[in-house]
């Protein structure tokens, strides 16, 4: 459960994560899967809205690629403020 409140830019974005995320009516996944990119201008709480898309879609395993080991940092604990802790909210993440 995501510990702090969604603003209405946060909420539209984790819409249409959900939408882009959703398994196709055919019922058959491309040969890539399924993949959501979230673009937003800085401080604008990508983070948050990866935490509640997460939480909403019951994902165990969350990939997150970040430019540096600062942003890594910040990330993981905005991940686990965001109540994605434990054996089934964690967090996978590289920086380069």
């Amino acid at each position: 459960m995501t510990l702090k409140e969604l603003f209405p830019h946060q909420v539209e974005a984790v819409d249409a994560v959900l939408r882009v995320l959703q398994t196709p009516a055919s019922g058959h996944l491309p040969a890539e899967g399924l993949r959501a990119q979230v673009i937003a201008a800085t401080g604008s709480g990508k983070t948050l809205i990866a935490v509640a898309a997460a939480e909403k879609l019951g994902a165990r395993h969350v990939l997150v690629l970040v430019p540096t080991l600062d942003l890594l940092t910040q990330t993981a604990a905005a991940w686990r403020e965001g109540g994605r802790t434990g054996r089934y909210g964690q967090l996978l993440a590289a920086a380069a």
